[in-house]
């Protein structure tokens, strides 16, 4: 569900849900690896074609589900204000770490992951080696 999303406010998130880093933090892998790699919630996951992972919270005083990527994003960068997206940099979906993602409005998003896909060009590219030339440059 792409667009649309209510607005996430970090401070309300914690007060709302006590205990909520300690419920994503017990299902995450990947939280000791190197800084470029990638952070994966082993929680469950939305049913459909896109399946991110998704958590129960209360949001604005009742129970939601939210995606995972969402809840860390505004948990560990700030507030997601109403008609933004959080887009995966690291263009990995199932990946949760708050610094491969970014703000950007729909229509933003939409053309940044396009322009991805056809750099690619369908070929399956190695997401830890492009986050790496991205951060780190191609030296």
């Amino acid at each position: 569900m792409r667009g649309n999303r209510p607005e996430l406010l970090a401070a309300s998130l914690r007060a709302e849900n006590p205990g909520i880093e300690e419920r994503i933090q017990k299902w995450l892998t990947g939280v000791d690896g190197p800084p470029y790699a990638h952070w994966f919630y082993r929680g469950p996951r939305e049913r459909g074609a896109v399946r991110y992972k998704q958590i129960a919270i209360r949001n604005d005083g009742r129970w939601t589900v939210e995606y995972v990527h969402r809840v860390m994003f505004a948990l560990h960068r700030g507030d997601i204000p109403a008609g933004y997206e959080v887009s995966h940099e690291c263009q990995t979906k199932w990946c949760v770490r708050p610094d491969h993602m970014e703000l950007r409005l729909p229509a933003e998003h939409r053309l940044l992951d396009a322009a991805f896909r056809k750099f690619v060009g369908g070929i399956p590219l190695n997401n830890i080696l492009y986050w790496r030339i991205r951060k780190e440059g191609t030296d």
